[in-house]
């Protein structure tokens, strides 16, 4: 799985999405031998909306160039898929809570998660389905919509998102960071935490 992504070091990958395809690891060599109905639908639900996604604002030559932010591709398709497996509230809390103190965590979850995605992705994974159910909630559906068709239309990400959403991003983000730390409830998290 990771020749086909080009990636090196990402032992828990088991699916790789492209403009119209989407290569899966047999489920036989997964951890713990066969993966359940309801995982392999979820992953393929995952995945499928990766392809969604991608057609919904790229072409097939130009979707590979289309920056969308790995919190915002992840979380869409983490709820869209109805996964409950990744790092939840509590966890990301206590990121953020370290994250100002004296010793600073390498890279943010949420507005850079590169550092983190290699080796705590579930943090980044969690922090992205929490920062999507929190857009979802707040701004709804149609925004999202909007925001896609915006880019199928030529802008960018961010312009798209201010436009669909009626912030910047980057406000978003802050606003979405501040609501972790001081405590406030994700809807669709099935823990509570």
């Amino acid at each position: 799985m990771e020749s086909a992504a080009r990636l090196r070091g990402y032992p828990w990958l088991r699916a790789w999405t492209r403009y119209g395809s989407v290569d899966l690891q047999s489920p036989r060599t997964w951890s713990r031998g066969k993966a359940t109905d309801e995982e392999m639908a979820q992953l393929l639900v995952h995945e499928l909306t990766h392809c969604v996604m991608y057609q919904s604002t790229a072409s097939k030559s130009t979707w590979w160039t289309v920056r969308i932010p790995l919190w915002f591709r992840e979380g869409m398709a983490t709820v869209t898929a109805g996964e409950r497996k990744r790092s939840g509230p509590a966890e990301l809390r206590r990121f953020y809570q370290e994250a100002t103190a004296v010793s600073a965590p390498a890279g943010d979850p949420l507005s850079a998660p590169e550092p983190l995605y290699r080796s705590n992705s579930e943090l980044v994974y969690g922090a992205a389905h929490g920062a999507f159910q929190f857009l979802l909630d707040r701004y709804g559906e149609e925004s999202i919509r909007l925001l896609l068709v915006t880019m199928a239309q030529g802008s960018d990400f961010g312009t798209a998102f201010r436009q669909a959403v009626g912030i910047p991003v980057e406000a978003f983000e802050r606003d979405f960071k501040h609501h972790v730390v001081w405590g406030g409830s994700l809807a669709g998290d099935a823990r509570g935490t």
